[in-house]
């Protein structure tokens, strides 16, 4: 059995600050390209991270745009809802964003919690969870790595939009580092949200996977370095493989970053966490009201907008 897996896609219409070039346009030549990889592999499933979107509300001359293209895909993509996907952080306000409607006019499967797919090719039967993006999915408590595992099945993968690391980051964000979780009885996690990705790590026989978001959207080092990419999973009754495929649309850093907007978002952690404090203070819940409180902040800190939405995705 084979899978292809992508994440964070993050669709919009508008260029990020950074960006020279059609972002718009380049992100729909990567998902093209996607397809082709897909055909060419003749995969067996599709599978995306979350962050489909930008934004919950994304335009509808962009949805309609980006929906066609994923109805010709060999075969329909199942996927999680990220941060961005959603309203306020909720996974249940998916039904009023632009992902629910593509879920309800069968453009794409939601993968939802606690009602994984049973996918069954070539003497195989493989258990896709999926977890979706909630605001305390990296707490102290790490029990969304934990789905139940099914009955007679040979393997069991995990689909999460968290910010799982294979290193330590800074202690006031909540993260989950996968020496936490290598009790888990999933066979694979696939994880999205943390843009840069990582290498598939294989420990006691599990593999922890992130590609990164195929979007490139800070005019960073790491993301000047970065070729966006998917991964291929090949599943046998006694073997697991699974291949990086870097995309030939990715344009050169150089055509779509201008080098005199290097590093816009090159903010210091104390600055992250001096807005997070900002936030706490106007409300008991800060991570239910961001979106109510982050634009005013933004106004009396006198800071960019765009600046203010990197944070906020660096906190989260």
């Amino acid at each position: 059995m084979k899978i292809l897996f992508f994440t964070d896609t993050h669709i919009k219409s508008r260029n990020p600050r950074s960006r020279i070039d059609d972002y718009e346009d380049s992100i729909y030549k990567k998902i093209e390209e996607i397809r082709e990889i897909s055909i060419n592999e003749n995969v067996d499933m599709i599978l995306h991270g979350g962050d489909l979107f930008d934004k919950a509300d994304v335009g509808i001359k962009t949805a309609s745009k980006f929906g066609k293209l994923f109805q010709t895909f060999p075969k329909k993509i199942h996927i999680i809802s990220g941060n961005h996907d959603i309203y306020g952080y909720n996974p249940n306000s998916i039904d009023r964003a632009m992902m629910g409607l593509y879920n309800s006019l069968d453009v794409l499967e939601l993968v939802e919690e606690d009602n994984p797919i049973i996918m069954e090719r070539d003497g195989l039967r493989v258990q896709i969870s999926g977890q979706p993006y909630t605001h305390d999915i990296d707490s102290s408590d790490k029990s969304y790595y934990y789905p139940k595992r099914l009955d007679n099945v040979d393997y069991h993968i995990l689909m999460i939009h968290s910010f799982l690391l294979y290193k330590k980051f800074i202690e006031q964000i909540e993260y989950t580092l996968i020496d936490q979780i290598m009790d888990t009885d999933c066979d694979i996690v696939l994880s999205g949200h943390y843009h840069t990705g990582f290498k598939t790590v294989k420990v006691n026989e599990k593999f922890f996977a992130n590609p990164g978001s195929i979007a490139r959207m800070t005019n960073t080092e790491s993301e000047r370095k970065r070729i966006p990419k998917v991964l291929i999973i090949e599943l046998t009754k006694n073997d697991i493989k699974i291949e990086e495929i870097f995309l030939k649309s990715a344009k050169n850093s150089s055509e779509i970053f201008s080098n005199d907007k290097l590093n816009p978002y090159s903010i210091k952690n104390k600055s992250l966490l001096d807005i997070k404090e900002r936030l706490s203070m106007l409300s008991s819940n800060p991570i239910i009201d961001i979106n109510n409180n982050l634009k005013s902040i933004g106004r009396e800190m006198k800071i960019d907008e765009e600046i203010i939405d990197e944070a906020i995705r660096r906190i989260e």
